[in-house]
């Protein structure tokens, strides 16, 4: 059995339409697709070829709606209907789990269900204690958290990564409380109970550490600008201080740059987004950053 492309056809289809985009299932072009939904397979293009297809063939369509699609589309297809109340999280996350290593799967197993399940509870769902500021699906926000929590090493570590993981579309304000409640279910606390979010898990000692204790790193920073030295080009300055906003930041976009996990950086114009990013790949070498208009 063969499923078509849908962007394959659409390219043919959508060929005489001047601002035609793919996306929402809408009249505009799917209707040229209901003779291909016929029995007969035969897809007539609005220049008034035709392209007969095999029995074969099958057309598989993704939507998050069908508010735009008209009854006679809607009559040709069957429907699979799959809701966040159909996610079962567990299994989901059982299935991920299979994928790590295997040495360090027990640790993940655990602290899983110690805390990355209560977790989800509270931040999506019908029993949600907060607002998410970015609109997202709950496997969204279960694999946002799991691509975080992937390389922990230690309960501390897993507990930091999980607070920035599944924290990351909620408001700074619920995502401060949100840390609080992460940190008393696994019997940890803060270097600053008032600013839970603004501290990390060294790798090298396993200890929490505040980011208000290496903001001193700055100072490097301001005498190399104050420094008269001709030599000194732009690129081997850093653009970034090393704030504590700044170090949150770097630190929840770090892992995911490190393992070449996709993300999205959302935020107001001249927030900083573009210079975060330049400078996380800043430090790596080998790597070149491109924008694509």
């Amino acid at each position: 059995m063969t499923f078509v492309c849908l962007v394959c056809v659409m390219c043919c289809v959508l060929s005489t339409y001047e601002n035609a985009q793919i996306g929402d299932i809408d009249p505009e072009w799917i209707e040229s697709l209901n003779s291909a939904l016929d029995d007969n397979h035969l897809l007539t293009l609005p220049n008034g070829e035709r392209i007969a297809f095999g029995d074969n063939v099958n057309f598989l369509f993704e939507t998050h709606d069908l508010r735009f699609a008209s009854p006679a589309t809607v009559s040709r297809m069957g429907i699979v209907f799959m809701s966040d109340e159909d996610i079962d999280v567990k299994r989901v996350c059982g299935s991920w789990l299979l994928k790590q290593p295997e040495a360090s799967r027990s640790d993940l197993e655990t602290w899983l269900s110690n805390y990355f399940y209560r977790s989800i509870e509270v931040v999506t769902g019908p029993h949600a204690m907060f607002e998410s500021v970015i609109e997202t699906t709950l496997i969204g926000t279960v694999f946002s958290g799991l691509s975080s929590i992937a390389h922990a090493t230690s309960k501390l570590e897993f507990v930091c990564a999980l607070i920035r993981g599944l924290g990351g579309s909620l408001s700074l304000a619920d995502r401060s409380t949100f840390a609080t409640k992460v940190f008393e279910w696994a019997n940890e606390r803060p270097p600053d109970y008032n600013a839970p979010l603004d501290c990390d898990c060294d790798q090298d000692t396993g200890d929490l550490y505040s980011f208000s204790s290496r903001c001193s790193q700055v100072a490097p920073l301001q005498n190399a600008l104050s420094a008269d030295d001709d030599t000194l080009t732009f690129d081997e300055v850093s653009r970034v201080v090393a704030t504590v906003s700044t170090q949150r930041t770097t630190a929840m976009l770090r892992p995911w740059v490190e393992h070449m996990v996709p993300f999205v950086l959302v935020g107001p114009e001249g927030s900083g987004k573009a210079m975060m990013i330049e400078h996380i790949f800043r430090e790596r070498q080998r790597t070149r950053v491109v924008t694509v208009y």
